[in-house]
């Protein structure tokens, strides 16, 4: 609800002061509000308990979502650089104060969002909620990068700098991204769990081996 909230407003105040920024970043949190409502359904499906054919359950729907997820978030990222890319080479006029406005209401409601996702003790560990959270850290740097952007914009015209500014908020997306696709591809194959030694584990099962024959 908060996402859709800062959606409508960054749509008006982008159609209002001309700023393809604004209309950009609305794009991006369409994703982000699409992106929460998979997170949500994959934690409702995951508590659901085993049955006779699923006996794992279905906690590899939340591995499943962090995977679309990061996939998301690549894809958002080069429509973000290709924006960058248009208004580099070819700059408009916009209506700064407008901009700058509507970008402090989108990022104190993101630190909210943020606030109640950032949990140390699991959502670091959780790729489904991890996933959701670079979302949103994408939203709230975006919202600075336009701040910055508007306020020197104000003072010196230098209209190209929102491009730029955007770009950089692109390549961050990515390395994001990249690290959240990278450890869904692992779990999904079966990879083994970090901080598992697979030559530690031959030695303990050596050793019950000739401890069981000794016996």
């Amino acid at each position: 609800l908060f996402t859709l909230f800062v959606l409508g407003i960054e749509v008006i105040g982008g159609l209002v002061a001309n700023s393809l920024a604004l209309l950009s970043d609305a794009a991006h949190m369409f994703m982000d509000t699409f992106s929460l409502c998979l997170s949500w359904f994959a934690l409702k499906i995951s508590d659901r308990p085993s049955t006779q054919t699923k006996t794992y359950g279905y906690h590899r729907v939340e591995i499943f979502v962090a995977l679309l997820n990061g996939i998301l978030l690549i894809l958002l990222s080069l429509v973000i650089l290709c924006e960058a890319f248009q208004r580099f080479i070819h700059p408009e006029e916009i209506k700064t104060r407008i901009v700058i406005i509507v970008a402090i209401v989108g990022l104190l409601t993101n630190l909210v969002i943020l606030y109640f996702l950032k949990n140390p003790a699991t959502h670091m560990h959780d790729l489904n909620l991890k996933s959701a959270f670079y979302h949103v850290l994408g939203d709230s740097l975006a919202s600075v990068g336009v701040i910055i952007g508007g306020i020197i914009m104000i003072n010196t015209g230098w209209y190209v700098l929102d491009a730029i500014i955007g770009a950089s908020i692109g390549i961050l997306l990515i390395f994001g991204a990249k690290s959240i696709v990278s450890d869904s591809l692992h779990i999904l194959l079966e990879g083994v769990p970090k901080g598992i030694s697979i030559q530690e584990v031959e030695r303990e099962l050596m050793a019950s081996a000739h401890r069981i024959i000794a016996f």
